[in-house]
């Protein structure tokens, strides 16, 4: 983002990206929002985490900066997942980020992985996340902003339409 802060928009492209650690998203979110704000809260049965953003005001080398105030683009596709889903829903919830492409997958649950005694793995939600404007991905996914069929012929020619709209945006 520091090399990219005076660029006239940025596109954050999540295709592919089947999450990882979901508090990642509120120091990502601080380079392009520049007050604390709510981009999503995860209920569990005892406990609720508020995933709040962290502007991030200085560079890499500890320099002072403001936060990107330029457009934001997000693209996503049926493979984005987890906690890439829940920081685009969120950067859409709170209006600073459009996002295109293709709705994800719909599997924004905390899980935990338990060994059974034969080997197998039980993988188990213990939770539930909505984005700041109450809105839950599970089952449900991300549904773009303006959303961009992927098409054989496209694929055959090289031609990235979820891309091309964002750069057009």
């Amino acid at each position: 983002v520091d090399r990219f802060r005076t660029a006239e928009g940025i596109i954050l492209d999540l295709r592919g990206n089947p999450g990882g650690l979901a508090a990642m998203m509120m120091g990502i979110s601080g380079h392009f929002v520049s007050e604390r704000r709510p981009l999503g809260i995860m209920k569990t049965r005892s406990n609720e985490l508020r995933f709040v953003v962290n502007p991030r005001e200085v560079d890499a080398a500890g320099r002072p900066v403001s936060v990107y105030s330029g457009p934001v683009a997000i693209v996503v596709d049926s493979m984005s997942g987890s906690a890439s889903e829940c920081f685009a829903g969120g950067m859409q919830s709170i209006g600073r980020a459009r996002v295109f492409g293709q709705t994800t997958m719909g599997q924004a649950l905390p899980a935990l992985f338990d060994k059974l005694p034969n080997g197998d793995v039980l993988i188990h939600a213990y939770g539930d996340f909505v984005t700041a404007d109450g809105t839950r991905l599970e089952g449900r996914g991300v549904i773009p902003d303006q959303q961009l069929p992927v098409l054989r012929e496209d694929l055959l020619a090289g031609r990235d339409r979820s891309l091309e709209a964002a750069l057009a945006w």
